[in-house]
């Protein structure tokens, strides 16, 4: 194609976006009038919407959370370690595979 046929295909699409001469012209007040109904919607949301939390609420939140996680950490730490504390000299050695020694009476 050359640069003449491309104006043209250019031009005559812009003529198929024309309206029909029988077709009538949307009034100005539709379009006004979704643009008014979608601002109302859209400023009924903000208004409605329920308040957010401030800046202090935001990090009572935080540090709660901190010391709960703490505070598990602690409570996994706690449960890990023996109830009774092994005597010295009665602490089983590691076999040489990596097990411990079976411990003999």
């Amino acid at each position: 194609m050359s640069h003449v046929d491309l104006d043209h295909a250019a031009d005559a699409h812009t003529e198929d976006d024309e309206l029909d001469a029988d077709e009538p012209r949307t009034p100005l007040w539709l379009p006004l009038l979704g643009g008014s109904l979608f601002l109302a919607g859209a400023l009924t949301l903000v208004v409605m919407a329920p308040p957010g939390k401030t800046r202090a609420e935001l990090q009572q939140a935080a540090t709660a959370t901190a010391q709960a996680a703490e505070a598990a950490a602690a409570a996994e730490a706690a449960a890990n370690l023996p109830s009774q504390p092994i005597p010295a000299g009665r602490m089983p050695q590691p076999a040489p595979g990596g097990q411990p020694a079976p411990q003999g009476g």
